[in-house]
């Protein structure tokens, strides 16, 4: 998968309870309504969604939820909670290109390495066909106890906002930013438009 061992690090966080209370639904829950009034979609992938607890407030009738973990002890909880939520990384999405109407992904891509998270943003361009929704810390984290399980920072790329929608800004339009949240509509869809 990744040279970097992704799946070793948050397998072990998540032995010793990392996202259980949360089940890192949290991290969307504040956008969902915001992408399900603004956003027009059928399908949508969430990057990094640990045991999927974003994927029912982000799906409704007819609307395909699909998630990818790098975590099998994630993966894991997804499938006995029902979720659809596959062992991937995100560097090496296993989906078509223009797959999904909508990609989101929440306090993910801080815990790569920047050429890792790089690769990332790529794919998450590849496998969208309409719209980026992506919330990026950009700070340390400052939870000493999965920095101590870690033997480092778990925010490996932490750099402003700007930094990353200037990497993402010639794939599309932004259609929100604000702090460490942006959306973007690709530029494909945005021509359609005009």
């Amino acid at each position: 998968m990744d040279q970097f061992p992704y799946q070793e690090l948050y397998d072990k966080l998540r032995r010793h309870g990392y996202h259980d209370a949360e089940d890192a639904s949290s991290h969307l829950a504040p956008y969902i309504g915001w992408l399900k009034s603004r956003l027009q979609y059928g399908s949508v992938l969430d990057i990094g969604c640990s045991s999927g607890g974003s994927l029912p407030l982000l799906g409704s009738e007819g609307v395909a939820t699909v998630g990818v973990d790098v975590s099998m002890e994630a993966v894991a909880k997804a499938s006995n909670l029902g979720r659809d939520v596959r062992h991937a990384s995100a560097t090496a999405l296993p989906f078509e290109d223009a797959s999904f109407d909508l990609v989101v992904s929440a306090d993910v891509f801080e815990h790569l390495h920047e050429d890792d998270a790089q690769a990332a943003a790529h794919e998450a361009v590849r496998v969208a066909r309409r719209h980026i929704f992506m919330k990026i810390a950009s700070q340390e984290d400052v939870t000493q106890r999965w920095k101590d399980l870690a033997g480092h920072p778990l925010h490996l790329t932490t750099k402003p906002i700007e930094w990353w929608m200037k990497f993402f800004s010639p794939f599309g339009k932004f259609i929100r930013h604000e702090q460490h949240v942006f959306c973007l509509e690709k530029t494909d869809v945005t021509a359609e438009r005009e």
